[in-house]
């Protein structure tokens, strides 16, 4: 028999931890493979040895060493001994850095002539000593190398024995080569930092510098004091930039001004998109420069931030430049009302400097640090969550120290700690302290005490798991915590099955790594001890290492029971005796660990009273503990024995628990699939029955009511707070009778509701698609429905929607859509640049890569800017090259091609093509079809 979604995923983590002991433990459990959870491998205690020789073995062989040094740097033996040998070995000599990326080597590199060595790398055959050694470089350098030898000279550089050292490595470093050692994440060593930020640092090194998705915000702050507009552009736009940087690099406007790039940035829709730093706008408010708060003055904003902006422009440029301003008619639109009269007033008053200094008087002082430290600090409706939310986004003054000695004494918002730890001027102590807060307060404690002892304090809740996750991934919690300090069990391991559908495979690999000696010395090779864990650990209250201790207590020694002797198909079912006390582990003192019996679904349970009573207990309704999985691994069970129908189980099911996201697996598809044919055979009055079962459904499911119990009842008054859920239920005929009556956004909170649904209903897909008017979806329609994969691989909606012409939705389909999906909009499509760059997701590489192929000359052009040389293809280039000539002519593919954008392969065969007169599209689309169609087998 199947076990239920609680009992598989355990049983999976614990078989990936301890794979030897699978086959015996799933025979003992009568379980199938396919019926346990998948868990990646923990590392294999042998896995350093091996990687050790097998790397040892590439270079011996001199074959490429690259996936055996990978699998040495995961096992982490890639040091000492082993690490010399590949410094030593390793042949191409310009392999060398990718080989040991990251990896301390003690090595000391003196004066070098590094633009010769840069020269010689990229076609030397023999090892980095060997390079060294040389006199005599081979060939010009080209403009475009390959990344390797910018790897190379990056671990060079890094381990230079001098700060001249380095900065001569620098100066004799450009282009693409310069860019590549600085930009690749993590950050370089500290006296190559000192040498970019020194008086020989170059624009072209300190904007490499900047675009290092690993450069800490103290090192982005020293580049802004570089006072350079290309710096300060990339900085702008850095990954680890912070509101605060950005307002430094805004508020200097007028002696530095921006670069044309990053205007261009903050003109589209990108600037106004939210981030970590807050929106690229944001900054702008106080400027006082008029072209730029013009920009942020067209987004909505609260008064006081609109008021401080006009005001700032009227300090800086006077009274004219406020004018000018206030009479944009976007401008004027987001400041209507009282604050526009406000500042028109003051404008024409008499004397305006009076008027403009009471304005400032009553204006909101971001001026002074104490306001911040207020609001911050502030108790009472709003403070605590909306409001600072906003304010660390708005132009305040920022005084870290006196910030950290106001949370001392009275914690901050999290929102604030969040944005303190990443602050530029904050100490690593105080990092430190606000990081702990900002996380803590994800299980909703209010403290700066490190997660390791909050978890030894109190047992987790299922809404902590969360918060479980971010310390593990922010280095405040380790894998031993997990297994040895957070309780209860069977949460924990709920928590490693959120981190393994996260993505957060090394974490779990760790976790895992930490349970398998464990398991191995306490259940392994002991069935029955494996019975008792897995049956002990759902209602467990102690840690995992005191469930797996205590399981070989229970079950006895090692063949004291033999097989036959327990029902095999009861192993799991039978619950473990309540009050079981675990051995004590380390020098804490003993702790009870209640074990609590599990409801469970019994073999022989025919009768359908008592299959309802079972389920609707699991749902937590007749005083029942809410256990959703159990409850949905029950329905399974008696629709597989066929005890109840379909039907049946829709006549007693609880309304409040028909799309709660929580009950999930396949009983839920069965119900979802069957109920709008249940309901429009019970319904009746036409669209007024429906929306009288939508004025009832909230009732009935604050009160735990069935279904049968709900369409039985008299619709009674008041308001239809259900009528989304019931119409994403209802027939074509009641849709289109009832929609129409509705406010605008009725199709789109239709749409939205159709998410909780297993299966969206047929009826109301086609009604969306064709839309309320009859016109089509919108695009948030269509995003909404998009969700369901199985909407976008129906080959006829998606013509449907193309057949409507319209690029709003065509840039829903190519983001939602699958590749074939994404190839017929570029083919069959209406224009959509706008509108895609507008889309969410629209950024994902492969969809960038995809727009290569686009007919829109905008949108290739947009895939080379993004991606650029490494992130395409010279295949997909040659293709995107041919696209730009033929949809946008011969003067912007050589705009493209002088941009820097197109590899040394793609603007060859392109240059080439241009030459060659007027067949240039034919010659160079051919060009493109011999890449798309690759070398010849």
């Amino acid at each position: 028999m199947g076990l239920d979604f609680e009992l598989a995923n355990a049983l999976g983590a614990f078989l990936a931890a301890v794979p030897e002991d699978g086959d015996a433990v799933r025979a003992r459990l009568n379980v199938r493979r396919s019926d346990v959870a998948g868990y990646p491998a923990p590392p294999d205690p042998g896995e350093e040895a091996r990687a050790a020789a097998e790397l040892r073995a590439a270079l011996g062989a001199r074959r490429g060493p690259a996936k055996a040094a990978a699998a040495a740097r995961r096992a982490g033996v890639l040091h000492g001994e082993l690490a010399a040998q590949v410094l030593a070995e390793a042949r191409p000599a310009r392999t060398a850095g990718a080989l040991l990326r990251g990896v301390a080597l003690g090595l000391e590199v003196g004066r070098l002539d590094w633009a010769a060595l840069r020269a010689r790398l990229e076609a030397f055959r023999g090892t980095l000593p060997e390079a060294l050694a040389a006199e005599d470089a081979l060939g010009v350098p080209s403009p475009v190398p390959a990344r390797s030898v910018a790897e190379t000279l990056r671990l060079l550089l890094d381990h230079a024995a001098t700060p001249q050292d380095a900065a001569d490595g620098l100066a004799a470093l450009d282009g693409e080569v310069l860019r590549d050692v600085l930009s690749a994440s993590p950050v370089p060593a500290p006296h190559v930092v000192a040498a970019v930020l020194g008086p020989r640092g170059t624009t072209a090194a300190r904007v490499a510098l900047a675009r290092n998705a690993g450069t800490p915000p103290s090192v982005l702050k020293s580049l802004v004091e570089c006072e350079d507009p290309e710096v300060d552009a990339a900085v702008y736009r850095a990954v680890r930039t912070t509101f605060t940087l950005r307002r430094r690099i805004a508020d200097r406007v007028g002696r530095v001004p921006l670069d044309d790039e990053l205007v261009r940035w903050l003109k589209g829709p990108e600037a106004r998109r939210p981030g970590p730093a807050g929106p690229g706008i944001a900054p702008l408010y106080g400027c006082g420069d008029p072209a730029l708060t013009l920009l942020a003055l067209r987004d909505t904003a609260p008064r006081r931030l609109q008021t401080h902006a006009v005001l700032r422009v009227w300090e800086v440029h006077g009274p004219s430049a406020a004018r000018e301003l206030l009479a944009d008619p976007g401008v004027a639109s987001m400041l209507r009302g009282r604050g526009l009269v406000q500042l028109a007033k003051a404008l024409d008053a008499a004397d305006p400097s009076a008027a403009l200094a009471r304005l400032r008087a009553a204006a909101e002082p971001y001026h002074d640090p104490a306001r911040l430290r207020e609001l911050l600090t502030a108790r009472g409706p709003g403070q605590r969550s909306a409001s600072a939310r906003k304010v660390v986004h708005e132009p305040y003054a920022w005084d870290v120290a006196a910030l950290a000695a106001a949370h001392r004494e009275r914690p901050l918002h999290p929102r604030a700690c969040e944005v303190l730890a990443r602050h530029e001027d904050a100490t690593e102590e105080q990092r430190t302290v606000f990081l702990r807060h900002a996380v803590n307060a994800q299980r909703g404690v209010r403290s700066d005490a490190a997660p390791r002892e909050l978890l030894a304090q109190s047992p987790l809740l299922r809404m902590a798991l969360p918060w479980l996750q971010e310390a593990l991934r922010r280095g405040l919690l380790a894998p031993e915590d997990l297994v040895r300090t957070a309780r209860p069990a069977h949460l924990v391991l709920t928590g490693l099955r959120m981190m393994r559908d996260g993505g957060a495979t090394e974490a779990v690999r760790g976790v895992l790594a930490v349970l398998a000696p464990l398991l191995r010395e306490q259940v392994g090779g002991h069935p029955e001890a494996w019975a008792v864990l897995l049956r002990t650990v759902p209602g467990f209250t102690g840690t995992l290492e005191e469930a797996i201790r205590t399981a070989p207590l229970v079950a006895g020694p090692r063949g004291a029971v033999e097989a036959a002797d327990v029902p095999v198909a009861e192993a799991v079912e039978e619950p473990v005796p309540v009050g079981e006390e675990p051995v004590p582990v380390g020098e804490e003192a003993p702790r009870q660990v209640v074990m609590v019996p599990r409801p469970v679904l019994a073999r022989d349970a025919q009768d359908k009273g008592e299959l309802r009573k079972v389920i609707r207990e699991a749902l937590g309704m007749d005083g029942g503990r809410w256990h959703p999985s159990r409850a949905v691994g029950a329905a399974e069970q008696a629709l597989a024995r066929e005890a109840l129908t379909v039907d049946e189980l829709l006549e007693f099911w609880p309304v409040g628990c028909l799309f709660h996201p929580n009950v999930r697996g396949r009983a839920k598809e069965v119900l979802h699939e069957a109920l709008p044919a249940w309901l429009e055979a019970r319904v009746r009055g036409g669209a007024a029955g429906w929306l009288g079962l939508a004025r009832g459904w909230g009732r009935a499911a604050e009160r735990g009511a069935g279904l049968a119990e709900l369409v039985a009842e008299e619709p009674g008054g008041g308001e239809a707070v259900g009528v989304a859920t019931v119409l994403a239920l209802a027939p074509r005929a009641v849709l289109e009778e009832v929609v129409p009556r509705l406010d605008g956004s009725a199709a789109e909170e239709l749409a939205a509701r159709t998410l909780s649904l297993a299966v969206v209903p047929l009826d109301v897909r086609d009604f969306l698609l064709d839309g309320v008017d009859g016109a089509g979806p919108s695009a948030k329609v269509l995003s909404f429905l998009a969700r369901d994969p199985r909407v976008l691989t129906d080959t006829e909606v998606v013509e449907r929607v193309l057949a409507l012409g319209r690029g709003a939705l065509d840039a829903v389909l190519y983001v939602k859509g699958s590749a074939e999906v994404r190839a017929r909009v570029l083919r069959e499509g209406a224009p959509m640049a706008a509108e895609l760059m507008a889309t969410p997701g629209w950024l994902r590489p492969e969809l960038l890569a995809g727009l290569v192929e686009a007919r829109e000359p905008e949108l290739v052009e947009e895939a080379f800017r993004r991606l650029g040389v490494r992130g395409l293809r010279a295949g997909a280039q040659v293709v995107g090259c041919a696209r730009v000539l033929r949809y946008g002519g011969r003067d912007r593919l050589v705009k493209l091609l002088e941009s820097g954008s197109v590899g040394r392969a793609a603007a060859k065969a392109a240059y080439a093509a241009l030459a060659g007169g007027p067949d240039a599209v034919a010659v160079l689309e051919q060009r493109a079809a011999r890449a798309a169609q690759g070398p010849p087998p």
